[in-house]
């Protein structure tokens, strides 16, 4: 009994201290990716708009808190919405291509294999040589993703946690691209409207397009960059821990043609 207290008084925080940090590092990668990107719209909005806000007395629902949460959170959810929808999938798989037909890029015997196995495990009846499927941007992103979940339904601690510090960096990617859109349309929302209104441009709001203009860029080129060498990292993990189907009979690949049809 001495001991255990002994040990509890060594770390305060105890084994239960373990899984609530792990949950409130959970929550916070999930307000990051859903819904941060929102409060940063709100700021950039209140950054370029501040004097209309100012001006303005029509505007006390902005004074509430609650209203500015919701709304925050409302943008950073659509945002997101539209990302996963329309351009997730075509900035991934436009990433992976060229960095595969890239002459200089090294690509592994086992990944080439895997790649294949990746979409045989959904395309059972389809047989497609290495070098066609990587002529087409969809198919290389479906054999990934492909890999992907059987490398996720792997019980290997080591994959496990692979697979988690790689969901943590592309939730901050994700997060990173939805502050580019929110960014994006509020420049480009309040130029148009100073255009539409016809209204004179004061030197401290063109000091804020150029400042806004300038962090946009650098947006860009950084997203770019980390999106590329996440790809990177990506391809490793399938040449390393990618897994290889078991050669299917000919009842099973019948049975998958009549579910595919």
């Amino acid at each position: 009994m001495s001991t255990n207290n002994s040990e509890n008084a060594q770390n305060p925080v105890g084994v239960s201290g373990i899984p609530a940090t792990k949950a409130i590092l959970y929550s916070l990668s999930l307000v990051m990716r859903y819904v941060a990107s929102g409060f940063i719209g709100l700021m950039v909005y209140t950054f370029l708009f501040w004097s209309d806000v100012c001006k303005s007395k029509n505007l006390d629902f902005l004074s509430n808190p609650w209203f500015l949460i919701i709304l925050a959170a409302s943008l950073g959810l659509i945002t997101y919405s539209v990302h996963k929808a329309f351009l997730d999938s075509y900035f991934h798989a436009m990433h992976l291509k060229t960095l595969l037909t890239k002459k200089r890029f090294h690509v592994t015997e086992p990944f080439k294999k895997r790649m294949l196995e990746g979409y045989r495990a959904f395309n059972a009846t389809k047989k497609i040589q290495y070098e066609d499927l990587i002529k087409s941007k969809m198919k290389i992103r479906f054999s990934v993703k492909s890999q992907g979940f059987l490398i996720g339904m792997s019980d290997d601690p080591k994959i496990v946690r692979l697979k988690q510090q790689l969901r943590e960096r592309y939730d901050m990617l994700t997060f990173t691209y939805c502050t580019l859109y929110q960014s994006t349309a509020t420049l480009l929302f309040f130029l148009l409207s100073k255009l539409i209104l016809h209204e004179t441009f004061p030197k401290a709001e063109v000091l804020k397009v150029v400042i806004l203009f300038l962090i946009i860029v650098f947006l860009f080129f950084s997203i770019f960059k980390y999106d590329r060498r996440l790809c990177k990292r990506e391809i490793w993990v399938i040449s390393e821990f990618g897994l290889n189907l078991p050669e299917k009979t000919n009842d099973q690949n019948q049975e998958n043609e009549e579910f595919t049809q």
